[in-house]
């Protein structure tokens, strides 16, 4: 291919001795290929080193945004750090941090293995990994400085892209619109990102109706084609051996029909050597650059006569890509359920007002994040003195959902967790979930509410816990210890009204009904039944900013929660008057990138009632998510084996992550109380205000949730215990 190539060159060059007058025109191709498509850039590189001036780019797929970009203004060095800036993997997965999410889905938590929407009893599953949403910002903010340009033909470098129509399967030649959209469907890689829409039809990636599009270059007219090609090869069956596999070779079928007589068309055609590499390779962007670099050098000379061909470059006009943007209009298509008053209290995005690209995808995502759109997109352009944000949205049309989840822990042992979710029973905005959980200890939890957004939202639940928990427990004399065996069941319902405040701030009252009941075994034959069912009104504040649940490397959390018990049905004796009150202050930080430390504060007492207020005081031990309400995890010490009124503890933890998701964490907390049952050596019976224990422990994050191993200790009870568990807790 070379030799043709320098061949056609030289004709070119003799030609042109007679005729001066002509200017050279050179059209760039570049095609699609995944992650491949960034050894554009080092091509890109070698031509700007000899000096080619590129006056049209044609391309598929990331070859559509890679040229893109070149062509509304950026030079290649400019590209080149803007793309190794980026986090491909965590742009393409495009998940919803969790400050994006609703007040009520923080609370209840991460806990779901897998969501599977269901319509008309059939299961449906997603149309591809990612909606896109990261991949369209970062396109939208790249070029928000062409974003007025409809005719690609007008941008600093003249452009066309590549997609293909999902109905029909044709090629679909984009030169005109809004750019960001067209490359976006361009780039819409089958089962990887969804598809997109553009005037009434849907579009997936252009590289399954032409990958290679030397065929629409000739026709504009230039002298000189220059197309990189980073297609993937058909696989033998052994090469094949993912869902990704088994798509691009599907995508290719129609590719190669066509292959070489769009090769043949290509005057200079580069080949970077980058068959081993997936399509998925996006952490090898450096080294698939320099393979890009590597296949183009040798044609440097070739390329340098070209240049000396071209009369004069065009000259490179510095891009900076601005942080912010002022909108001045705003627009809404595509909802019909969702007025507009719903979304745009959402979006909370006000007219005139200069807000961060940052804080404008923040937005989205908190549209996204409510589940009752199945596409969002948006597009900006020139509006007066700012820009027009237009957001065209697709109602999401399942309103039911199946989930699953396991978990396994020393407490509630195996669970296998099984969850139903319907949404607009009543209301657009309401949602009802079942969890039932089977497995050790069989539990369920029914959840409603309607989530009114900034105004008044309300709901019930209903929530089943129960698990058995072992300890030794002092008898008198100081060397004496029995074992005690206690079973927990609680049942707890709860009516609530609940303001919400920009999903971090919420204040709320309600009224519980509760039922525990807790038994005590020891051996050989004492048993102890405490039971009690109470009556109580609620009221709480609580702010959430933390970014994670379980490993928060930033963010602040702030309870309290009161409670006043209006009525007791005591299993022995009558009921005085008892209130409650619980607070819980956290702060995350990190520093390195590496290491966060959390720094918690809790404090609980009981007011009134009895001097010992028994089943309505604190449980203290054990670590992990205790469900049911007064029972306080403490590293040091086994699941509730202190009972008190009143205690405060301080707890530190530090997370340091080794490699990407294994983390060694270090736990130390400090308690205040004075009233011990269990787990006491003869030394400190006596001197038991100020207790402490410490934990050390490895985590791995993974698909089914954190995999966890620690051991704790406490200096005062002389004790040590392992812990494990599998999966997030529910």
């Amino acid at each position: 291919m070379c030799k043709k190539t320098i061949t056609y060159l030289a004709f070119m060059l003799i030609t042109s001795l007679y005729s001066q007058e002509k200017d050279l025109k050179v059209g760039l191709v570049l095609s699609g290929g995944g992650a491949k498509g960034f050894a554009h850039i080092g091509v890109l590189q070698v031509l700007e080193q000899a000096g080619v001036r590129i006056d049209y780019i044609g391309g598929t797929s990331m070859g559509s945004i890679i040229g893109a970009i070149y062509a509304s203004g950026y030079n290649v060095a400019e590209i080149d750090s803007i793309i190794k800036s980026l986090d491909i993997k965590e742009m393409i997965l495009d998940k919803t941090p969790r400050n994006s999410k609703t007040f009520h889905d923080k609370e209840r938590g991460k806990k779901y293995l897998v969501s599977i929407p269901v319509k008309k009893f059939k299961l449906q599953f997603p149309k591809a990994i990612s909606k896109g949403k990261s991949v369209l910002h970062f396109l939208t903010k790249t070029l928000e400085s062409v974003d007025h340009i409809y005719d690609f033909k007008k941008l600093p470098i003249p452009f066309f892209c590549i997609g293909t129509d999902l109905e029909t399967g044709k090629a679909k030649v984009f030169e005109e619109g809004n750019l960001s959209l067209a490359i976006r469907a361009s780039g819409s890689l089958p089962a990887l990102l969804t598809p997109i829409e553009i005037d009434g039809k849907m579009y997936i990636d252009g590289g399954v109706a032409n990958n290679f599009p030397t065929d629409i270059m000739k026709e504009k007219g230039v002298d000189i084609i220059i197309g990189v090609d980073v297609q993937g090869k058909l696989h033998t069956r052994g090469e094949i051996n993912s869902v990704f596999d088994v798509l691009s070779q599907i995508t290719y079928y129609k590719t190669y029909e066509n292959k070489e007589e769009r090769i043949n068309m290509a005057d200079v055609y580069i080949r970077p050597i980058i068959d081993s590499l997936s399509v998925t390779d996006f952490d090898k962007i450096e080294e698939i650059i320099a393979l890009g670099r590597e296949a183009a050098l040798p044609l440097l000379d070739t390329l340098r006569k070209i240049a000396r061909l071209q009369k004069g470059r065009k000259p490179h006009i510095k891009k900076r890509i601005k942080n912010s943007i002022l909108i001045t209009e705003f627009t809404i298509e595509g909802n019909k359920k969702y007025t507009n008053n719903y979304i745009e209290g959402i979006l909370n995005i006000k007219i005139n007002d200069e807000i961060s690209y940052s804080k404008l995808y923040n937005k989205i995502n908190n549209l996204d994040a409510t589940g009752n759109f199945s596409r969002i997109q948006y597009t900006t352009s020139n509006c007066g003195q700012g820009k027009r944000l237009s957001l065209s949205l697709e109602e999401e049309p399942i309103n039911s959902i199946l989930k699953a989840g396991i978990h396994y822990d020393k407490l509630y042992k195996t669970s296998i967790l099984l969850n139903y979710t319907y949404k607009n029973l009543l209301f657009h905005n309401d949602i009802l979930s079942l969890d039932v959980i089977a497995g050790d200890n069989l539990r369920y939890n029914l959840d409603y509410f309607v989530d009114n957004g900034l105004f008044l939202s309300y709901g019930f639940y209903v929530k089943t816990h129960r698990f058995e928990s072992n300890y030794k427990s002092y008898i008198g004399s100081i060397d004496k210890f029995r074992d005690v065996r206690a079973n927990y069941n609680d049942l707890t319902s709860r009516g609530y009204l609940q303001w919400v405040l920009n999903r971090r701030f919420a204040l709320g009252i309600g009224v519980e009904y509760n039922y525990l009941k807790v038994s005590n075994h020891s051996y050989p034959n004492d048993e102890t039944i405490n039971t009690n069912s109470y009556i109580d009104a609620i009221a709480y504040l609580k702010i959430d900013t933390y970014d994670d649940k379980y490993f928060p490397m930033r963010g602040f959390l702030f309870e309290n929660t009161i409670k006043l018990y209006l009525e007791s049905f005591e299993y022995e004796n009558s009921y005085q008057k008892t209130s409650s009150f619980r607070s819980t202050i956290g702060i995350a930080g990190n520093f390195r990138k590496k290491v966060s430390i959390k720094n918690q504060i809790d404090l609980g007492i009981v007011f009134g009632g009895k001097e010992k207020t028994g089943i309505l005081g604190f449980f203290i031990g054990g670590y992990g998510e205790n469900f049911i309400d007064g029972m306080i995890p403490f590293y040091g010490y086994n699941f509730n084996v202190l009972e008190n009124t009143s205690f405060a503890k301080v707890l530190t933890n530090i997370n340091y992550e080794i490699f990407k998701g294994n983390y060694i964490s270090l736990y130390s907390n400090f308690l205040y109380t004075n009233n011990v049952l269990g787990e006491k050596t003869s030394d400190d019976i006596h001197n038991d205000n100020i207790l402490s224990g410490y934990a050390a422990g490895y985590t791995v994050k993974t698909p089914i949730g954190p995999i966890e191993i620690k051991r704790s200790w406490s200096p005062d009870s002389k004790l040590k215990h392992w812990y494990f568990n599998i999966g997030f807790w529910f």
